[in-house]
């Protein structure tokens, strides 16, 4: 039989780091179904637009400036379940100290 199981968003948490070239930002939501906490992770892509085609008396184009949050494979899902909501922030920190080679001290985190 089909089951349908429904989590609540419980959290969220924003990591700016800050590396030698460069900054990420990284969104991590966390999910509750009963006992069962699970964390998704999504990184912040910076991004420029500039016109496709010649606009009538502009030498240069302007350039839009935009952002996306993209889904963060890297951070398997079923890497960030746990018992608990610090469980998975633990998790989470853990595989980012990681993969950035960084101090747990140097990552900020913002709830938002």
């Amino acid at each position: 039989m089909n089951t349908l199981k429904r989590y609540q968003l419980i959290a969220t948490y924003r990591y700016n780091i800050t590396c030698a070239e460069n900054d990420f930002t990284f969104r991590l939501e966390i999910y509750q179904h009963d006992n069962e906490f699970k964390g998704i992770v999504f990184q912040t892509e910076f991004y420029a637009l500039s016109p496709a085609f010649p606009l009538e008396g502009c030498k240069q184009p302007a350039i839009a400036h935009e952002e996306t949050e993209i889904r963060d494979h890297f951070f398997a899902e079923h890497d960030l379940i746990a018992d608990s909501e610090q469980q998975v922030i633990k998790l989470f920190e853990e595989q980012i100290t990681q993969q950035f080679l960084i101090a747990p001290h140097n990552t900020n985190k913002e709830t938002i």
